[in-house]
C-alpha cells in the first residue's frame, strides 16, 4: 500500500497517494467535487509498478487500470456532483501506432 498524506482545511481536504487506495478509504458518497489529471497511457510512465496507469503497453490495458479508478469514483461521489479530468489527444508514434499523428 503506498503512503497517503492529507491535508484539511475548513472547506477542503486534500490527499496526495495512490488514488485508487485514497478512494477506497473514503465513504460513500461523501466527495461533492473531484478535479484530477489522469496519467495518460505510455506518455509519461510515473514509475515501474504494475499498479501506475501510465505503465502500459496499449490502451486497452490503461483503461483496464482506470476502470479500477472509476469504479471507486461511481461509489465516493454524491449523486449529482461533479468530477472534472484533464484529457487530450495522445500523440502517436510510427513504431507503436503504425503512423504519427493524434488519437482521441
Amino acid at each position: 500500500m503506498n503512503c497517503i498524506d492529507q491535508t484539511t482545511g475548513e472547506n477542503f481536504s486534500l490527499f496526495h497517494g495512490d488514488c485508487v487506495e485514497v478512494l477506497k478509504g473514503l465513504p460513500e458518497k461523501s466527495i461533492h467535487y473531484s478535479i484530477f489529471s489522469p496519467p495518460f497511457a505510455s506518455l509519461y510512465t510515473y514509475s515501474n509498478s504494475p499498479r501506475d496507469m501510465g505503465n502500459v503497453r496499449n490502451d486497452a490495458e490503461f483503461f483496464e487500470h482506470f476502470d479500477f479508478l472509476i469504479e471507486q469514483l461511481v461509489r465516493v461521489m454524491k449523486p449529482g456532483h461533479n468530477v472534472s479530468f484533464h484529457c487530450m489527444l495522445m500523440p502517436t508514434s510510427k513504431e507503436r501506432d503504425g503512423y504519427i499523428g493524434l488519437k482521441d
